[in-house]
């Protein structure tokens, strides 16, 4: 029990160090409140919320600094990523959740200095702010330099159904166009980065700039785009089942014993999606698994003894959280991983006492969490897993059946599918 326990406080200790300790910083620029711009490293985050602050140092041996909004007029990850400075009227106005829509087409102006992420830039600039309650699009133009609000707000109408101001389509029409057939293209335009990125650089060539579009480098483990991985996930089980009396009124002896540890072939299936934001170091997995523990062993049983078996066949689905530290090969990560209550017994799986004329059937796991770890390399992968141990037998309140298990898994990338591109809205 104590070397189990030692195997989780380390397991924790990792996933925590490496995930929120784990920093990485790429070539980028800040742009002082003088205007003196400086080259340095930034923490790309790849932020899918506009940030507040952000960490940069000058050298690779330097202690990280907090840059913040009053400090800088802009920041930068080269080839990725550019926020600017800007203050600015914002409709914080709520339009994600519909019980907290208004019943007011206006907006709710709010004057807020902000990191702006640009979009594209050219005779009409775009650009980004989101928040967890707010996304909003903000322009200027050549002839107007004055950051403004693309004006777009679900709300309730007087009859109590949702509508929608779409202010921004006619904002377009006085302001970013470029020739009378371009408002074909803005009766069709949604409010979604994608369909007004592609607007804005229809403008910008229109008017003959050179498009400086922001657009991140993309290399094999770090894509802005989701996408999904099958993997062959077998493996080893090293299985220890513990049964203990748990009749706490009872006079006579009590029945207390480990099953002998062993290792077990696993195998199972793994479905896994990787979350486009963050540098796609986020993942949700699904693993469909073959699971099986049997044996036999002999118990005192005061000055008796007697036999317990135990048959224990199942497939199982757990579904797990991945989060990934890239290296220059290969990367490493980490699972935290919910064990159902769901799960399909293939072989009548039960603990049977045989001395005491008792028999524990049809073994009812509930909820369970398991930690775990491993490095991939190309289409390969190697994972120890650890899972916090969990009571067997619910349905037998005398008895309590204690499950302890670690695993050592390979994987093998079978499959991988790219899904189409995403915008980050």
């Amino acid at each position: 029990m104590k070397a189990t326990k030692s195997t989780l406080t380390v397991l924790a200790s990792i996933l925590y160090l490496t995930t929120f300790g784990q920093v990485l910083f790429e070539a980028g620029y800040i742009v002082g409140n003088n205007g003196e711009k400086s080259d340095c490293l930034i923490e790309n985050k790849d932020w899918v919320n506009n940030p507040e602050m952000f960490l940069y140092k000058f050298s690779e041996y330097d202690q990280p600094k907090v840059g913040t909004v009053s400090d800088f007029k802009e920041f930068g990850v080269y080839n990725y990523s550019r926020f600017i400075r800007a203050t600015v009227e914002l409709d914080t106005s709520n339009t994600s959740i519909l019980s907290r829509l208004s019943h007011s087409r206006k907006p709710h102006w709010s004057s807020k200095t902000l990191f702006l992420k640009a979009i594209t830039t050219g005779s009409a600039n775009l650009y980004r702010y989101q928040n967890d309650d707010v996304l909003a699009f903000f322009f200027n133009t050549s002839l107007d330099s004055t950051i403004r609000q693309l004006i777009h707000k679900i709300y309730y109408t007087k009859e109590n159904k949702v509508g929608r101001n779409v202010d921004f389509k006619q904002q377009l029409i006085n302001e970013v166009l470029c020739d009378e057939s371009m408002k074909n293209s803005i009766s069709k335009i949604g409010y979604r980065e994608r369909d007004l990125r592609k607007y804005f650089h229809e403008y910008n060539t229109c008017n003959g700039d050179v498009i400086q579009q922001i657009t991140p480098k993309i290399s094999a483990y770090q894509q802005t785009r989701g996408f999904l991985n099958f993997k062959l996930t077998p493996g080893i089980s090293y299985n220890s089942v513990s049964v203990q009396d748990d009749r706490k009124h009872y006079p006579g002896p009590q029945i207390n014993f480990d099953f002998e540890n062993k290792f077990v072939f696993r195998a199972g299936i793994e479905i896994e999606y990787i979350l486009p934001f963050n540098k796609n170091k986020w993942g949700i997995f699904f693993e469909p698994t073959f699971q099986y523990f049997e044996g036999s062993e002999i118990y005192r049983w005061g000055n008796s003894s007697g036999t317990g078996t135990i048959n224990y066949r199942s497939l199982e689905f757990p579904i797990g959280f991945r989060y990934y530290s890239f290296l220059k090969k290969g990367g490493i990560f980490f699972n935290l991983i919910l064990l159902s209550s769901n799960f399909i017994d293939l072989e009548n799986s039960q603990i049977t006492l045989s001395q005491y004329l008792i028999n524990i059937r049809s073994i009812e796991t509930k909820i369970g969490f398991s930690l775990g770890g491993g490095y991939t390399w190309g289409p390969f992968g190697l994972e120890a897993r650890y899972y916090i141990p969990q009571n067997l037998v619910y349905n037998e309140p005398s008895f309590l059946c204690s499950s302890n298990d670690l695993d050592i898994n390979n994987k093998y990338k079978k499959f991988h599918y790219q899904l189409k591109n995403q915008s980050k809205e």
